[in-house]
């Protein structure tokens, strides 16, 4: 029994923690459907666009 309480008590910690992370990924491609895949939940999520003048650099 104290080890079934003590393993949902890891679970309730974990699923917690998991809960509040968040995750960002950079990519010159927007509308790649698998990496929305592997890293949006369900394919949700935002994209945020900027332009970057590479010939200032």
């Amino acid at each position: 029994m104290e080890t079934y309480m003590r393993r949902e008590t890891e679970n309730r910690k974990t699923e917690a923690l998991r809960s509040s992370l968040f995750l960002a990924c950079f990519s010159e491609v927007n509308n790649s459907f698998p990496m929305w895949g592997y890293y949006a939940a369900d394919h949700k999520g935002i994209c945020l666009g900027w332009l970057y003048d590479y010939a200032t650099t």
